[in-house]
């Protein structure tokens, strides 16, 4: 059975200072969050939540996401501050390892 995994928007250093950009994002996830739940029930998809995933600790603090507390760490992206360094991959490489093992 074919299985398709969707990695969502996650938020870039780029968006720090742009929330309307920012919170475009927020929407892009939230929605496909909500589509992916139509056919989590079938085991056809899966959706990862990558939004905060590069945020470092601002991802937990209240108001991280709404609140727009969570910033996307630096370290994680290239000097583009858009494509994802090393670090980056491999923090998406485990999570996405976890996920096919746990099938």
């Amino acid at each position: 059975t074919a299985r398709v995994l969707l990695l969502g928007p996650k938020l870039e250093p780029w968006l720090n200072d742009d929330n309307d950009s920012r919170n475009e994002y927020i929407r892009l996830s939230r929605g496909f969050q909500r589509l992916c739940s139509k056919y989590e029930n079938n085991n056809f998809i899966t959706y990862i939540d990558c939004l905060v995933m590069f945020c470092g600790e601002t991802a937990t603090v209240p108001g991280a996401i709404f609140g727009g507390r969570a910033k996307a760490d630096p370290k994680y992206f290239q000097k583009d501050m858009l494509h994802l360094n090393h670090a980056g991959y491999a923090i998406w490489k485990d999570v996405i390892e976890k996920i096919l093992n746990a099938l």
